[in-house]
């Protein structure tokens, strides 16, 4: 598989991130600019679902540990 689609929603205060392909540094960076959009409009709960995802690049797992990390300061 060479194609990847991202679809994110959010309801009931929990944001649904479902990935289709790989995650790399191509295909991550939105992913990471709506989740932080996300927690600053309302910070609750993500849920990755990865059930569909057929690899995962370091760019990816690298990205989350940032984004971990800046939720974690910004509160």
């Amino acid at each position: 598989m060479e194609y990847t689609q991202t679809i994110i929603g959010h309801r009931d205060g929990v944001l649904v991130v479902t990935g289709v392909g790989i995650l790399d540094e191509k295909t991550s960076p939105p992913i990471f600019a709506e989740i932080l959009k996300y927690t600053h409009e309302a910070p609750q709960i993500v849920v990755c679902d990865l059930t569909r995802i057929e690899g995962i690049k370091t760019a990816f797992l690298n990205g989350v540990l940032v984004v971990q990390k800046y939720l974690e300061k910004s509160g």
